[in-house]
């Protein structure tokens, strides 16, 4: 059998980039872009705020995502399955982001419920990214090679 390839290479550099790099740049865009106009804010007050507790949130989010993926590309002692978690963690945030902007935003009822829906296919997506990550981590004759069984 030949001998499974070792090191930060493959999918696994993929996950690294994503974490350090695409993840961070993505968040900052969703973020610089859907930002609402100053007279939705000025209807709704609280807005203001839940979206500023979310982008606090994103913000601890992804400075997880990125002292992971570093922990991954240097092989750090306990470096995957503090992947695990955070990929927990990623999975945790995104079901519970929508209900904090929710209780926060002062919304009316369609608006809660609008913003509920779009929040909970955020976290349908991220379940996907989680299980499909997870699977990899599991799985990977590399991940098993680099980082021991």
């Amino acid at each position: 059998m030949a001998e499974p390839p070792r090191g930060v290479g493959g999918w696994l550099l993929f996950l690294c980039l994503t974490l350090t790099v695409l993840m961070p740049l993505a968040t900052l865009a969703a973020n610089l872009t859907g930002w609402p106009a100053p007279a939705v804010l000025e209807m709704f007050p609280r807005l203001e705020l839940a979206l500023w507790a979310v982008v606090c949130g994103e913000i601890l989010v992804n400075l997880y995502a990125i002292v992971t993926g570093v922990g991954l590309w240097r092989v750090s002692p306990g470096a995957l399955p503090r992947a695990r978690r955070f990929l927990l963690a990623l999975l945790g945030w995104r079901l519970a982001a929508p209900f904090l902007m929710a209780g926060l935003a002062g919304l009316p009822p369609e608006g809660t419920q609008a913003l509920l829906l779009d929040g909970l296919k955020d976290t349908a997506r991220t379940a996907v990214f989680v299980l499909l990550w997870w699977l990899y981590l599991k799985r990977s004759r590399r991940v098993a090679a680099t980082y021991g069984a």
